[in-house]
C-alpha cells in the first residue's frame, strides 16, 4: 500500500509540530524519518496511524483520504510497532500475536485454523515460536519487541509503521529487528535515531527538523557532514562501512 502526504501540519495545544511536510513511502520500500529529538518524527507517524488529528494536509492510502477507512479497514491494511508496550494482564505470547488477527475476524468469530498457522509463521519469521505457550511478562525488552513486531506480521499489512521501534534496545536487538523488518519485503516507514543503522536498511530517508523536512533522498545523499552539522549542530567523519553496508559516523563537538 503506497502512502502520501501532503502538507502535513500537526498541532498540540498552542504549539505547532509537524509543519506543511510531504513525504511519499511506496511499493516495498523502507522508508526512515530521521531528526534530533522533537524535530516531529513520532508525531508525524502518530497523525499517520491515526492517534492524533492533523490540524492541516492530507493522508493517502493508495490515492484514498485516510479518513475514508473505517478503524477496521484501516487495521487491514495497516500495522503499527512502537517503542514501549505495556501489558496489564499475564497473556501467553500466543494470546498477544493473536490479537493481531483481530481485524480479519467478525464480532464473536473464533479463531480458524488459518488464523492459527499465521500466528505460528509470524511467530517463526521473528524467531520466536519456541515461546508460543510462554508468558509475555517473562520476556526480556528484545523479545517483547519481537513478539510486537510478530503481533503487527500476523496482521497481514501492506503498511507497517515503526515509531522508533529500537530505541531502548541494545545494539544486538536493534539489528535482529531491523534485520527482520527488512526481509518482510513490504512497504514500512519507520523513525529512528540512529543514523548507521538507517544507512544501512533503509532506502530512502527524509530529515527533520524543527516539525519541517530538511532535506531527503537515498541514504547517502541525505546524510552529509553537511546536513548533519546543520540539523544536529555537530560535526562529524563519515565512512563506508565494511563490506558496502552502510554508513559509519564518528561525531565531535561543532566549533
Amino acid at each position: 500500500m503506497d502512502l502520501s502526504v501532503k502538507d502535513l501540519c500537526v498541532s498540540i495545544g498552542e504549539k505547532e509540530i509537524v509543519k506543511k511536510v510531504s513525504l511519499d513511502a511506496s511499493g516495498r520500500h523502507f522508508t526512515a524519518l530521521l531528526g534530533p529529538n522533537g524535530s516531529g518524527k513520532s508525531t508525524m507517524l502518530r497523525s499517520i496511524y491515526r492517534i492524533l488529528k492533523p490540524s492541516g494536509g492530507t493522508i493517502l492510502l493508495n490515492g484514498k483520504d485516510s479518513k475514508e477507512f473505517s478503524p477496521k479497514q484501516l487495521a487491514k491494511e495497516m500495522a503499527v510497532v512502537g517503542q514501549f508496550h505495556s501489558v496489564n494482564f499475564d497473556f501467553k505470547v500466543l494470546d498477544i500475536v493473536m490479537m493481531g488477527r483481530t481485524p480479519h475476524l467478525s464480532m464473536m468469530q473464533r479463531e480458524r485454523d488459518e488464523d492459527y498457522e499465521i500466528v505460528m509463521n509470524a511467530l517463526d519469521n521473528v524467531g520466536m515460536k519456541h515461546a508460543a505457550d510462554r508468558s509475555y511478562t517473562t520476556l526480556s525488552g528484545g523479545e517483547k519487541q519481537r513478539i510486537m513486531l510478530a503481533r503487527a506480521i500476523a496482521q497481514q499489512p501492506k503498511l507497517l509503521i515503526l515509531d522508533e521501534p529500537t530505541n531502548h534496545l541494545d545494539i544486538r536487538y536493534q539489528l535482529q529487528i531491523l534485520s527482520i523488518v527488512k526481509e518482510l519485503n513490504i512497504n514500512t516507514l519507520a523513525a529512528l535515531h540512529d543514523l548507521s543503522l538507517a544507512s544501512q536498511f533503509c532506502d530512502y530517508l527524509y530529515l527533520l527538523k524543527d516539525g519541517s523536512v530538511d532535506s531527503y533522498g537515498t541514504p547517502t545523499e541525505v546524510l552529509t557532514k553537511e546536513t548533519i552539522r546543520r540539523v544536529y549542530d555537530i560535526n562529524c567523519e563519515i565512512l563506508p562501512a565494511p563490506q558496502g553496508n552502510g554508513l559509519l559516523f564518528s561525531y565531535y563537538p561543532a566549533d
